[in-house]
């Protein structure tokens, strides 16, 4: 369908919760990157369209006048091509209908295959607690009564999304970042994003870190880091977590839910299985787990160096 060569980074966000963090923070230098040979299109030009086909209208075919308009709005000629979607694997919903998350993910992602055939794809999911993901469901109102019930009695896996993944493309390449820890981890993620080399200083990095402080403490942080600028992804991860430990605005990142079915002891069974769950993922070598523990982890040689 789309026929130009290169790769292709596709981003799916995780709805009511991750919200579009990675595309506010790639957007604004979206020009500067194109430069450099990478295409970061807007978003609302081209998901309703995806998500649109990718649920059958239309049969899914874009016509040759669609694929035009659209070539024109991806820039294709680029080398890099990062995608980024919030519902195109299921309806905001339905992220958890029965009881797997994106249970029809291994077929959309076949069908975004077809139409970019000579592109090189890499899948990126923002993974989150699910109990964390269901309670802003519920918070928001997009669901209630019994089916909030039923929720608290699922636990849903994303190792069992990468394994069905893994069974169905075993040649394609998935990186997955824990939500949680993004504010210390979101240097490397957009890295791995624009498939940058290591210790690459992207514009953006402390955008997350931001997002979980008040106006004084990001003042304090940006002063702190202009003064003594780490000088490795590591030391830069080590000063955040230890600033945000001190400083961050826990209102900011509290999990919390007042729903039939939903207590304390819920929520902390739900946070349990997601810790492990995660370790889980490592075990398939097409997957790469981004979270603080990975990261450091693979580092530990420089750690013992510095």
């Amino acid at each position: 369908m789309f026929e130009s060569r290169g790769r292709i980074h596709v981003h799916f966000s995780i709805p009511f919760y991750a919200g579009d963090q990675l595309i506010r923070t790639l957007r604004p230098i979206a020009l500067s990157l194109r430069k450099t040979g990478v295409s970061i299109p807007d978003p609302q030009k081209y998901r309703e369209v995806f998500s649109r086909k990718v649920r059958g209208a239309e049969g899914g075919v874009f016509m040759p006048l669609e694929v035009e308009r659209m070539s024109e709005t991806l820039d294709e000629s680029a080398e890099l091509l990062v995608l980024s979607f919030n519902d195109f694997m299921s309806a905001p919903s339905d992220i958890f209908a029965g009881g797997v998350i994106y249970g029809e993910a291994h077929h959309r992602i076949e069908y975004l295959r077809n139409l970019f055939p000579n592109r090189e794809m890499t899948l990126f999911f923002s993974a989150a607690n699910p109990g964390a993901v269901m309670a802003a469901m519920l918070n928001s109102g997009a669901m209630n009564g019994d089916r909030a019930e039923k929720l608290a009695h699922i636990r849903p896996l994303w190792s069992e999304l990468t394994e069905r993944i893994d069974l169905f493309h075993p040649d394609l390449p998935v990186i997955l970042w824990a939500n949680e820890d993004t504010p210390v981890t979101w240097p490397a993620i957009l890295r791995e994003v624009l498939d940058l080399p290591e210790n690459s200083a992207v514009p953006g990095g402390l955008h997350m870190a931001g997002a979980v402080l008040d106006g004084r403490a990001r003042e304090d942080l940006g002063s702190r880091i202009s003064k003594d600028l780490p000088k490795s992804e590591l030391q830069m991860m080590r000063l955040l977590s230890v600033f945000l430990w001190d400083n961050v605005d826990r209102s900011r990142t509290e999990f919390e839910v007042d729903h039939a079915g939903w207590d304390q002891e819920t929520i902390d069974d739900f946070t349990l299985i997601y810790e492990q769950d995660l370790d889980s993922c490592l075990d398939l070598e097409q997957v790469t787990v981004i979270t603080l523990e990975t990261m450091i982890d693979d580092r530990k040689e420089e750690l013992v160096d510095a």
